[in-house]
């Protein structure tokens, strides 16, 4: 604001244009305004209001409640579980007018069916029984925050506390500095970011909003919904090749590339696998896994249907595919899929351990199924084992040996650097990539290489106001280049604003990681501009495959491009002199 004012006096100093520059001066000032937008109220009344139900009680210790997706109950709501204590008497007549509701446990959805729910349980008073019955509502005295980074809706917070009273409104905030993380805040978060309204609780997305247009996200109501979201995503077009983007440590030109296929949602993990001689795209998204002839002339889909959630897909080209599925404050109960004779077969299920692929015999393939222990602090544990499917269930075969503070998702193992020894890269809590030949550092990349479209959180111990983020990093590909290997990895990018309400980027690329003759290693990036984060990259008949996102992906309404480069090309790229 200084520099305003340093402005206005300069132009009162002048006099033959003081009238007129003082004129633009302040049309300037007061008719291009921050954006402001009227958020939709009504909308949000319906969405977070208070909605009963009951308990439901199993002798196993699992608790649900008698609402699902068809009464608009969303993953991550907070719900209040009752008892009935003394009676209430009308005192002219003495008739029992009903009973005093008391708190006794709160409750969180951790999976959402269409007719019931199952929640998380933390009881108030742990002398109570809880019992099939008990009186259970949404958002009854939840802490609220409202986060308005417009500065401009203090107007529509002061409405919403009226409509909706039994929220218990705890601040409204519009310094960016104060700004809680969405992924730690126990309660409900109500954050406007530019013309975009996200409300958070539990860590979890329960819906995006237009300002003063219809609900981009959340629960749908009608059919339309779909429709209205689509309108919001970017018109389709393709990648253009050959224009320069920000580098890494250098850029290769590549000026040629091959659209593949376009899929109609958003696709998390994708790969090209050979079952019978037949090819087929297996891919995860929120809906599914997938099996499709990449002639198009058949597709199967495999259905989880336990308590847990999936938290990531690795698949291996024959067809064999790790199901990391997680079960909030129990752990892991992963599954083995194999794809084979037209189907989805479960090969092993209840699988204790982050599940992933290696190749642990340096043939670039990663082939050997290997798990990492599951820690209820961190999530990743300290000891990762090879792994061996026997029959209908999972064997340790040994300890591998890893660097501390290893993490599965987004791994890899190669020798990159020529010298015999494999090494191995993961990515740190700060999103930094780091190279470790065992127990020794030998590189890390300076700057976060960016978010991923799939993440979760996870509660710390029992307490929930401590979340931590995961996220399930895009598996690499590792590249053989002769005596040594490469590896080709996502480099997503997200500005600073948009981690305020999630980590979803908004700008991707693809690098490769080599060493040099002299063993330092560094990244190439591919200089194409992609029109979106890429999700998925790997190598398929000795071309490398990316997997291109466009849409509105905060919806998860979006459009999936599958391109593909030539490995000669890019090689001979790499060796041109920059």
């Amino acid at each position: 604001m200084d520099k305003y004012l340093t402005i206005l006096l300069t132009i009162l100093k002048t006099k033959r244009l003081r009238v007129i520059s003082l004129m633009i001066f302040l049309s300037a000032l007061f008719i291009f305004p921050a954006y402001a937008g009227t958020i939709p109220v009504d909308k949000l009344v319906e969405n977070l209001k208070v909605v009963d139900a009951a308990l439901i009680s199993f002798p196993n210790g699992l608790f649900m409640i008698n609402k699902g997706s068809s009464a608009g109950v969303r993953k991550g709501e907070f719900w209040t579980v009752f008892s009935a204590g003394e009676a209430v008497k009308d005192p002219a007549t003495g008739k029992k007018l009903g009973f005093l509701q008391v708190p006794v446990a709160e409750a969180k959805v951790t999976s959402v069916a269409e007719n019931f729910s199952q929640i998380s349980i933390k009881l108030q008073d742990k002398s109570k029984k809880l019992k099939s019955g008990m009186a259970v509502k949404r958002f009854d005295k939840v802490d609220t925050i409202f986060q308005d980074s417009n500065g401009s809706n203090f107007a529509d917070y002061e409405i919403l506390r009226t409509k909706l009273p039994h929220l218990n409104w705890k601040a409204y905030l519009e310094d960016k500095n104060e700004f809680k993380d969405a992924g730690t805040y126990n309660g409900i978060l109500i954050t406007v970011l530019k013309e975009r309204l996200t409300v958070w609780c539990g860590g979890e997305v329960l819906g995006i909003y237009k300002l003063e247009t219809d609900t981009l996200a959340g629960p749908a109501r009608d059919s339309g919904a779909a429709q209205r979201a689509t309108a919001h995503m970017r018109p389709e077009r393709l990648l253009l090749p050959g224009i320069r983007t920000p580098s890494l440590n250098r850029e290769v030109a590549l000026q040629s590339y091959t659209f593949v296929k376009t899929f109609d949602n958003l696709i998390y993990n994708i790969k090209i696998c050979k079952i019978d001689g037949k090819p087929y795209y297996i891919y995860l998204t929120e809906q599914g896994l997938y099996a499709q002839a990449t002639d198009a002339s058949e597709r199967f889909q495999y259905d989880y249907e336990g308590f847990g959630d999936v938290v990531g897909a690795y698949i291996r080209q024959d067809g064999l595919i790790a199901l990391n599925i997680m079960v909030q404050y129990k752990g892991m109960e992963s599954q083995v899929l194999r794809f084979k004779d037209n189907k989805f077969n479960l090969v092993a299920d209840n699988i204790h351990y982050i599940l992933g692929f290696f190749d642990l015999n340096g043939n670039g393939d990663p082939e050997s199924l290997i798990g990492q222990e599951y820690n209820q602090e961190n999530f990743y544990g300290i000891n990762t084992y090879l792994l061996e499917v026997k029959k209908n269930s999972i064997k340790k075969r040994k300890k591998l040996s890893l660097p501390s503070g290893f993490e599965l998702f987004g791994s890899f193992r190669a020798d990159l650097d020529g010298n015999g020894k494999d090494e191995t890269g993961f990515y740190n809590l700060g999103r930094k990539l780091n190279i470790y030949e065992k127990e020794k550092k030998k590189w890390s990349f300076l700057s976060p290489m960016g978010g991923s479209l799939q993440s979760f959180y996870i509660s710390l111990s029992d307490n929930e106001a401590i979340l931590r983020n995961i996220v399930v990093w895009s598996e690499p590909a590792v590249i053989n280049l002769g005596n040594q290997k490469g590896v080709a990895l996502a480099t997503n990018k997200s500005n600073i604003i948009s981690r305020v309400v999630d980590i979803n980027p908004n700008d991707g690329g693809v690098a490769i990681l080599l060493a040099d003759k002299a063993g330092r290693f560094f990244l190439s990036s591919i200089d194409v501009d992609f029109q979106g984060p890429v999700q998925s990259v790997f190598l398929y008949n000795d071309m490398l495959y990316c997997l291109v996102i466009e849409g509105n992906y905060f919806t998860r309404m979006a459009k999936s491009h599958l391109i593909k480069f030539s490995l000669d090309e890019f090689i001979s790229a790499l060796n041109q002199k920059p």
